[in-house]
């Protein structure tokens, strides 16, 4: 049996990194159409997409159920778009996660200890594991459950369970 490859980027303000090993330029505070060709260039630049779909770690605030753009310091000339309509695709074919959150997903593991992670890029990010839960605090708001680990046999899944502004 085999399984479709999916393809992993990681959005940040100057970058956009592929687990392809692509790296490409992006200028958060660029036009509607410099944004869409980072983007573009992200998902096609190795090819069709890939059957297993695209997964995207991205700052907020961000809508992560629907993929819409909730920015105004970066990325703002595409506040309130969705990025598969940036990039023509159907929204079925991405799944975002606070990219503070999927960093701490790929760090622990069910049965890990309370851990915490202060990221550094564009901007600072913070967000914890305690208890099996992953916790974000979202503009400066009460920290909120966003993503809850569950372990199944021979793997790690996870889903979003929280909300964003």
């Amino acid at each position: 049996m085999t399984r479709d490859k999916k393809l992993l980027l990681d959005i940040g303000g100057t970058f956009i990194k592929c687990s392809d090993g692509r790296t490409i330029p992006v200028d958060s505070d660029g036009t509607d159409e410099d944004i869409a060709l980072s983007f573009r260039q992200a998902v096609f630049g190795a090819g069709e997409p890939p059957k297993g779909g695209i997964r995207i770690a991205i700052p907020g605030p961000f809508d992560y159920s629907k993929g819409i753009f909730l920015m105004k310091h970066k990325f703002a000339a595409v506040y309130g778009e969705s990025f598969a309509h940036i990039v023509g695709l159907p929204e079925s074919s991405f799944r975002f996660a606070h990219d503070v959150v999927a960093m701490l997903i790929g760090e622990v593991s069910p049965g890990d200890a309370n851990t915490a992670l202060v990221t550094l890029g564009t901007g600072l990010g913070f967000c914890m594991y305690k208890d099996g839960k992953v916790f974000l605090n979202s503009d400066a708001d009460l920290i909120q459950s966003a993503v809850v680990a569950k372990q199944h046999p021979g793997r790690k899944t996870w889903r979003q369970t929280g909300s964003y502004k």
